[in-house]
């Protein structure tokens, strides 16, 4: 454990495992052979896989239309979640077994940061990358599919390449399938088949080309992903799935999230020592996702909650006040949807105890609160604000941040806007 400490203070550096000792600690958490008792999450897990989960979410946000229905969009950001999760524990769980050499002994620090940094590469530049790729074309690969849906008695579907020469030989054989929505190869073989993978699925009114033969569509598209590893297991076989029928974006058998978990939980206590030793790789992963399915839902809670709080304030984007602020100075103060948005996180973070009734209200209670002072920014801000105004509030503990922005007009002219941006529990310091 001192040497687990250690680590703590010297690999900040690391970007894949931050807070290296609580994260390895969960993995040697997680490989105890309990079953029942799910490792405690610490916080670095949950940056990583925020991190992970946040790059993947803005493929999904940049890919989808608004037509998508609800449910599917909650659906693909859900997986999108648990994917990042189970990816998360797949590399913590491979950094904790570098701690020791061949011979069990604990490793040099030195040794230890090096072989570190190469899962960093590995599992958040290599992978990370091509899991983005394959997340904007399952994504819409996903969103088309509804579309698809709906025209299936009027348009069969056809599968197209780029037919360029970076086009894998195997993907170009599925060049100009076309078959009736209905049938099971684009249960298997909706694109994309693999990672970087380009291909596509098009619309084609039914009769514009000849239907294919379903059984040999389905031979070359078994062929097609068909890449045999060291293992001699088929790596490829992960990607038949179809996005829009299952309402996932990664691969539902991909090597982080795959496995059943049922059976072993059942028989779990029943196993002698030497069994759980033998299966001890698959009840880590059994528990990990106990864990994020468990962050999946209370994820879910989460954003209901957050949007009922948005709800509650949307009445005050009609609604401004006016303040004093010295100086024989006073100033218009109304509410935006970007101010709305960044209150209510600043609620659902327990900073303060406003109730959601409350927050319908708060154009009154900023109206009566106590102006503490101005300040111009003192770093550099991505948006227009340019100064914020702080109150604090006669009934309770805490403070209003006051933006203003400054907004170009069409002739030149600038707007000075200000609303409220965001409730604190400190004051500021500069």
């Amino acid at each position: 454990m001192e040497y687990l400490n250690r680590l703590s203070s010297k690999l900040d550096f690391v970007v894949s495992i931050e807070q290296t000792r609580d994260n390895i600690q969960w993995i040697c958490d997680v490989k105890e052979l309990s079953y029942n008792n799910p490792p405690h999450r610490g916080d670095s897990q949950q940056g990583l896989i925020t991190s992970t989960n946040k790059i993947l979410q803005q493929a999904i946000k940049s890919s989808i239309t608004q037509e998508m229905p609800a449910v599917m969009r909650d659906a693909l950001q859900k997986n999108v979640f648990f994917f990042s999760g189970m990816k998360t524990h797949a590399e913590m769980r491979e950094a904790s077994a570098l701690l020791t050499d061949d011979d069990g002994n604990l490793k040099p620090l030195s040794k230890f940061i090096d072989d570190v940094k190469t899962i960093n590469d590995t599992y958040n530049d290599n992978y990370l990358r091509a899991e983005r790729n394959f997340a904007v074309r399952s994504s819409q690969a996903a969103d088309k599919w509804q579309k698809f849906e709906q025209g299936k008695d009027r348009y069969d579907l056809r599968y197209m390449t780029m037919m360029d020469d970076r086009v894998r030989p195997e993907h170009q054989e599925l060049e100009g399938i076309t078959l009736p929505v209905s049938d099971p190869f684009w249960d298997k073989y909706t694109p994309p088949n693999g990672y970087n993978c380009r291909c596509q699925v098009i619309q084609v009114r039914k009769g514009e080309y000849d239907v294919s033969d379903s059984e040999d569509a389905m031979t070359r598209g078994n062929k097609a992903t068909t890449v045999i590893g060291k293992d001699g297991k088929n790596k490829a076989a992960i990607f038949r799935f179809n996005p829009g029928k299952e309402m996932k974006v990664m691969p539902p058998d991909h090597p982080y999230t795959s496995g059943s978990c049922g059976d072993l939980h059942a028989v779990w206590q029943t196993l002698s020592v030497m069994q759980k030793i033998q299966l001890a790789g698959q009840a880590d992963k059994c528990r990990a996702k106990k864990v994020v399915e468990e962050m999946v839902t209370n994820k879910s809670a989460v954003a209901k909650k957050r949007q009922s709080f948005i709800n509650e304030m949307e009445p005050l984007l009609d609604k401004s006040i006016t303040r004093y602020v010295g100086s024989d100075k006073h100033i218009r103060i109304g509410f935006s949807k970007k101010g709305n948005h960044h209150i209510a996180d600043d609620i659902l973070s327990g900073i303060n105890n406003t109730t959601k009734k409350e927050l319908s209200t708060l154009n009154e209670r900023l109206k009566k609160a106590e102006y503490i002072r101005s300040s111009e920014l003192y770093k550099k801000r991505k948006d227009d604000i340019q100064r914020f105004y702080y109150f604090k509030d006669k009934n309770k503990d805490f403070y209003y941040h006051v933006a203003e922005a400054a907004e170009k007009r069409s002739n030149g002219r600038i707007n000075l806007k200000r609303y409220l941006y965001s409730i604190s529990k400190d004051m500021p310091e500069k």
